[in-house]
């Protein structure tokens, strides 16, 4: 990180000085230098409204991998929604793309679009995280019969399989309660 050393004011001249650290610069194609996250934020925002994919992609890449796993919380609905329509076109980083998707799709109601979508991309990806999405679905009774016969077909886990299982337990108890 680029530093300068500068006396203080009103010293005594018995040499205190104060050293100055500036943030990393970042260099964008075209020469543009950005230097605060909330700045880069707030161009891929914009660009995602324009549709401007490859300066998406720039200015994601232009951010330390620690802030660009955390952009999933900091972007519009409408930047995360962009991302996640044009994700395979996108070059940066295979984690990040998984914190996107994730969140994206989080942020939906369970339907058969959204298991669908599921398991296109974990079919194609294979994003651990995505499995996580099929977990909460069942612990919260959002899954419907027809579906897990799906679930099952991709997210052949023991995990899921423990949750089907106790989502079954649940519906009998249910029925059991109701006669």
């Amino acid at each position: 990180m680029p530093s300068l050393l500068v006396p203080l004011v009103n010293s005594q001249d018995d040499g205190d000085y104060v050293t100055l650290t500036f943030p990393h610069e970042r260099r964008l194609k075209g020469g543009v230098s950005i230097t605060d996250t909330t700045q880069i934020v707030d161009q891929i925002n914009h660009a995602a409204t324009c549709g401007q994919i490859k300066k998406i992609e720039s200015f994601i890449n232009s951010m330390a991998l620690e802030e660009q796993l955390g952009l999933h919380g900091l972007l519009n609905p409408a930047a995360i929604e962009t991302i996640a329509n044009n994700i395979d076109i996108l070059n940066i980083d295979r984690g990040v793309k998984e914190h996107i998707i994730w969140y994206y799709l989080s942020k939906l109601n369970w339907s058969d679009e959204v298991l669908s979508r599921i398991i296109k991309i974990y079919k194609h990806e294979n994003y651990i995280a995505l499995e996580s999405l099929v977990i909460s679905a069942i612990k919260l009774d959002e899954v419907e019969d027809y579906q897990i016969e799906m679930i099952l077909n991709v997210f052949d886990t023991k995990e899921i399989k423990r949750e089907i299982e106790k989502r079954i337990e649940r519906r009998k108890n249910s029925n059991r309660l109701n006669q």
